[in-house]
């Protein structure tokens, strides 16, 4: 916009050293509007440019959502509690999604009996990525819903506990926080209880 503000200012002055009428006021104040437009579009071009595809598709879903980056924006999360995301294989189902919180230990146990899977764990990391199409660290229930909503996924009950949580928005160290509610009514997961017995309490 550095181009714009320039272009403005030399008009400002003209106005004041030339001292111009009314007329060539208002042509001079439309022409000010038009630069200020162009100047709003192409930062909100910019912005939508920079936006990645989980952020642009909660936008054409029209869900409220925070963007944020790790590496410079604090969370509260005592307010938005930090999710995980695992990606974990099924001797039935397969590819099966499960969302815990940060600091939880998933149980597999319960998981494969939630799944309707005699046993389930985590797969090597090239499977993860072939079936989700994202990197280790960087895997959200929102993207792999959009790409694989034949996937199942799962979502611990403690859950039901908060407004807003805080989950991957598909790069590493970028993260969106987004209301609980929302997100249920975004990718219809199972809800159950998917955590050891000594998180759980």
């Amino acid at each position: 916009m550095d181009k714009e503000n320039r272009i403005l200012s030399s008009i400002v002055r003209k106005y004041y050293d030339l001292q111009i009428d009314a007329s060539s006021l208002y042509l001079i104040s439309s022409m000010l509007f038009h630069i200020m437009f162009i100047s709003l579009n192409k930062e909100m071009r910019r912005m939508e440019m920079s936006k990645n595809e989980v952020e642009l598709f909660l936008d054409k879903q029209n869900i409220a959502y925070q963007s944020y980056e790790f590496s410079s924006d604090n969370i509260d999360t005592s307010k938005t509690p930090i999710f995980k995301t695992l990606v974990l294989k099924g001797n039935k189902t397969g590819p099966t999604i499960a969302l815990v919180p940060l600091d939880a230990r998933l149980d597999y146990k319960k998981t494969a009996a939630v799944s309707k899977n005699r046993k389930i764990g985590l797969p090597p990391m090239d499977y993860v990525m072939e079936t989700t199409g994202y990197p280790h660290g960087a895997n959200t229930p929102i993207g792999i819903y959009m790409h694989h909503p034949e996937y199942p996924i799962l979502f611990d009950e403690v859950i039901k506990n908060y407004e807003r949580i805080t989950v991957s928005a598909g790069e590493l160290d970028k993260s969106v926080v987004i209301a609980v509610q929302d997100l249920l009514d975004l990718v219809h997961p199972v809800i159950a209880d998917l955590l050891s017995s000594k998180d759980s309490e």
